[in-house]
């Protein structure tokens, strides 16, 4: 007994040390690709008001549940804007983990649960960058309260909970109403299949079924479709048309291409190399995993909700327009991902196996994770964190700048309170009063990456005259996934 403690003991230790590494590697405050995209939740955080910042500036989806939370830390305990944001978006992807352990037993698949959680590979490192790591934790804690309910004396308090969560997670994205919307078509999938498929039904789910716990989900319903409505029209970028949002078979068939291409490319000579491995490692171990799992699957109602969920994730996005507009980008199937990975450790956690080859083919697919996620940070040279590479922006401050997109936010982020920056006004100016406050400050810097071809005498932005003020200078190292530019800036002055 007392060598099981120590097992475990270590194990969730492990667990700890990889959710630091993470966070160490990958949140605001240290990551090296740190972007504009990622600068938001940190710029809403400091200055957050309602009902106008319900969503996203200038957008009608990407709720922004963490920054409400952060905002409350910084504004009660003047927090550092950007470290309070890497906190608490660590502290809601670790919340979802935890609720993930409930399903969950042995410390040692724990343990690897959360390297896959936060070590997700290359592919789906943006889950947990941006808001579809906390979609899907929310969700998550949905989940575990749900499984409260059916075999606890306070179902009702549980229930509630239960939808409070997934409001949230369908509030943060609307991707959040795909699981939401299966689970509640699995539960009476999984009463009718109960003879068929014995053990498929959660124990204590007909226990759910009288008038109050209906009428209390109906109240939540009805709450949620209110609130996100009013949210949705509240936006400035509401868009009304349900057409607009779905794929025609062109459009299907153009997603399916691009995932295809994608994936081959991957896996052919010539692709970046811890990628190419990881994909042949996944592959090999999910050939030996199902082909144990037809022959002795559990049938378990959770296990299979997560299996079918990812499966029905998948196919509903093929008819997703945005997702073809975007390129088909990985971290939209970020529920997939998870709910996927929570699946195949809910099933290892049942079986008691002793096969040599499954757990070294697991064991590659998590170190090749490990390292496809973050050999970028270290190769081919350890790079610093990106709010690093402009610290001579201390020295200007307050300090106002104008740039293109993905050269500006990201320096508001580092002091909010005394760096005010903003897109140009060609570019996508996602707040219009942060560009006013720009152009106030005592010392304004334009930024001629992806801009501007030289620093003219005088430029209009803003409806404010702009004369140039002294000689461009370096201010620092711009670092993205594909290349490091130098990010030149020039001083310039308004104009009476």
């Amino acid at each position: 007994m007392k060598l099981l403690s120590k097992s475990a003991f270590g194990c969730y230790a492990g667990v700890t040390i990889t959710a630091l590494l993470s966070f160490f590697l990958f949140s605001y405050n240290f990551y090296p690709f740190f972007n504009s995209d990622s600068a938001l939740a940190v710029l809403m955080a400091y200055d957050y008001h309602l009902p106008q910042d319900i969503y996203c500036w200038g957008q009608d989806r990407g709720g922004t549940f963490e920054m409400m939370i952060t905002h409350f830390f910084i504004s009660v305990f003047h927090a550092n804007p950007l470290v309070a944001a890497s906190i608490i978006h660590y502290l809601i992807l670790t919340a979802g983990l935890l609720a993930a352990f409930h399903f969950i037993r042995k410390p040692l698949t724990r343990l690897a649960l959360s390297i896959a959680w936060f070590f997700p590979s290359r592919f789906f490192l943006e889950t947990i960058l941006y808001q579809f790591g906390t979609q899907f934790s929310l969700f998550v804690i949905a989940i575990y309260f749900f499984s409260k309910a059916t075999s606890s004396q306070k179902k009702y308090v549980f229930i509630s909970l239960s939808w409070l969560f997934m409001l949230l997670s369908c509030w943060v994205l609307d991707l959040g109403l795909v699981p939401a919307a299966f689970l509640i078509l699995f539960i009476p999938f999984t009463m009718l299949m109960e003879k068929r498929l014995p053990g498929i039904l959660y124990p204590g789910i007909r226990n759910l079924w009288n008038r109050k716990i209906i009428l209390i989900s109906l109240l939540w319903v009805a709450l949620g479709i209110s609130f996100i409505a009013f949210a949705k029209h509240s936006s400035r970028d509401y868009h009304s048309d349900p057409e607009a949002l779905l794929n025609d078979a062109h459009g299907i068939y153009a997603v399916l291409a691009s995932i295809t291409n994608s994936i081959v490319a991957r896996l052919l000579p010539g692709g970046k190399l811890p990628e190419c491995i990881y994909l042949y490692a996944l592959i090999i171990f999910l050939i030996i995993f199902f082909k144990r799992y037809g022959k002795q699957g559990p049938v378990n109602f959770f296990s299979t909700f997560f299996l079918w969920q990812s499966v029905f994730g998948i196919l509903f996005l093929m008819f997703l327009k945005q997702l073809l507009t975007g390129q088909v980008p990985a971290r939209y199937f970020a529920d997939s991902y998870f709910s996927f990975i929570v699946f195949i450790f809910m099933t290892l956690d049942k079986w008691d196996t002793k096969s040599f080859a499954l757990k070294l083919s697991l064991f590659a697919v998590l170190t090749c994770s490990v390292f496809s996620t973050g050999y970028e940070n270290f190769l081919p040279e350890k790079l610093p964190p990106m709010v690093k590479n402009f610290e001579s922006l201390n020295r200007l401050k307050p300090v106002g700048i104008i740039g293109s997109y993905w050269h500006s936010y990201l320096f508001a982020a580092i002091d909010p309170a005394m760096i005010k920056a903003t897109p140009h006004e060609q570019d996508y100016v996602r707040n219009r009063e942060l560009a006013l406050q720009a152009l106030s400050q005592p010392r304004i810097l334009l930024i001629q990456n992806d801009w501007l071809m030289d620093f003219p005498d005088s430029i209009s932005q803003f409806g404010t005259m702009l004369v140039k003020k002294g000689n461009p200078f370096l201010l620092g190292r711009y670092v993205s996934w594909e290349e490091h530019n130098p990010v030149m800036a020039c001083e310039y002055k308004t104009t009476p």
